[in-house]
């Protein structure tokens, strides 16, 4: 932390004595519990749309497929690209 040189001067490997030397300096002895999993963040929070896209998917993705019927050109590099938007499985 500081910089300096540290010098070992004790490798105790005994629990209960490293439970008394931990709790005579003030530190917890204990491990911290281990929080449970949470759940992915709620879709209505963000900007999303809800109920937009494809009918026949429940959740409105849309997938890329190339297709030669639609074309666009990256503004960045100007390469042509064809795109064409499917309804997502599921």
């Amino acid at each position: 932390m500081c910089g300096g040189q540290m010098r070992l001067i004790a490798f105790i490997t005994e629990g209960a004595q490293i439970r008394k030397i931990l709790d005579h300096i003030g530190v917890d002895s204990q491990a911290p519990s281990i929080a449970t999993a949470r759940g992915p963040p709620l879709w209505e929070d963000c900007d999303a749309q809800m109920g937009t896209g494809c009918k026949s998917s429940r959740t409105g993705i849309r997938l890329r497929k190339r297709h030669p019927t639609i074309r666009s050109i990256s503004a960045s590099t100007g390469d042509r690209s064809n795109r064409r938007f499917r309804c997502a499985a599921g």
